[in-house]
C-alpha cells in the first residue's frame, strides 16, 4: 500500500501568536544567522559567564530550568535530575585569603531581579553547598555576581 503525501499551506503566524510566543523573551542576541532570545535572567547569566570565561574560572552551568514533558521529566529525575540545584557551580577553589583554604569552590543562584523568589529547593541546595564546604550565593544581577566572585579572588587567577 502506498501512502501519498498530501501538501499543506504553511500556517501563518499572527501577530497575536507572535507576541503570546516572545512573552519573556526580551533580548534579540544574534549568532550568525541565528537569532536566540534571552530572559532577562538568562541575559545576566551570560554576563556573568563571559566574566568567568575571561577569568580562566572552572565552573559549569546546570540546566535544570524549563518545562518538560512528563516522561522526559520521569527519565531526567532517573539520570539524576535534582530540583533546586544551583545556576553556576564553580569547583575551583577562591583565591582569597579571608576565606578558609578548605572553601572548595562556589553557587551562585542567578535571579533576573529583587522580586523573584529563591524556591524552597534552590535554598535547600545551597545550603547543602554550604555544609559540604561550597560558598553560595543568590545573585540579583550580574554585577552583584561578579562582585562576590571578586571578594573571593576569583579575578586574581589566570
Amino acid at each position: 500500500m502506498r501512502y501519498s503525501r498530501t501538501w499543506r499551506e504553511p500556517r501563518k503566524v499572527t501577530g497575536a501568536t507572535k507576541t503570546k510566543r516572545a512573552s519573556g523573551l526580551k533580548h534579540p542576541i544574534k549568532i550568525g544567522r541565528l537569532t536566540l532570545y534571552l530572559t532577562d535572567e538568562e541575559l545576566e547569566q551570560l554576563t556573568v559567564v563571559n566574566w568567568l570565561d575571561a577569568h580562566n574560572v572552572f565552573y559549569f552551568f546546570s540546566d535544570n530550568a524549563g518545562k518538560l514533558t512528563y516522561l522526559h521529566g520521569v527519565k531526567k529525575r532517573l539520570l539524576g535530575k535534582k530540583a533546586g540545584v544551583s545556576d553556576l557551580i564553580i569547583l575551583q577553589s577562591p583565591a582569597s585569603s579571608m576565606f578558609p583554604p578548605a572553601a572548595k569552590g562556589c553557587v551562585i543562584e542567578m535571579k533576573a531581579k529583587k522580586g523573584c523568589r529563591v524556591t524552597p529547593a534552590q535554598e535547600e541546595f545551597i545550603e547543602r553547598a554550604l555544609f559540604h564546604g561550597f560558598l553560595g550565593k543568590v545573585a540579583y544581577s550580574a554585577d552583584e555576581a561578579i562582585l562576590f566572585l571578586e571578594s573571593l579572588g576569583y579575578d586574581k587567577r589566570k
